[in-house]
């Protein structure tokens, strides 16, 4: 019976926090409070913001727009007139034996640094002799 009341209490007290504010609290009190912790989230989110800001105008943006231009013919040479063309663009770059010789070549040597990166270690060790 004493666990019982033990674990209703300990309930009480981790998930339901304000069930015994409220009987020790006064009511400006406990306002008071709740607006001390939304100056300090303000605070937070005050201080987040310039490296929020930053992060979208040089990775978000620059991502979205590569993926949309991917979809048009733009150019350098006129960059004003272009229009979309669908996945015109990737199924020519998927045509181009070059292109897809350094796909191939990326993923061996991909795999190539992980396998030997990995397996490194229990390669070479016994050949010099000391253990690591």
């Amino acid at each position: 019976m004493l666990w019982l009341f033990m674990s209703h209490s300990i309930f009480y007290e981790f998930f339901i926090p304000n069930c015994y504010e409220l009987n020790d609290l006064r009511r400006g009190d406990l306002v008071k409070k709740k607006l001390s912790t939304v100056k300090k989230t303000l605070a937070y989110e005050i201080l987040i913001m310039p490296a929020l800001i930053i992060f979208i105008l040089f990775i978000v943006y620059p991502a979205f727009s590569t993926i949309y231009y991917s979809f048009t013919n733009w150019t350098d040479i006129n960059p004003n007139n272009y229009k979309l063309i669908g996945f015109d663009n990737y199924i020519r770059l998927f045509k181009d034996k070059a292109i897809l010789i350094g796909i191939k070549n990326s993923f061996t040597f991909a795999f190539a640094a992980t396998f030997f990166t990995k397996y490194n270690r229990s390669i070479i060790s016994p050949c010099t002799g000391f253990e690591i």
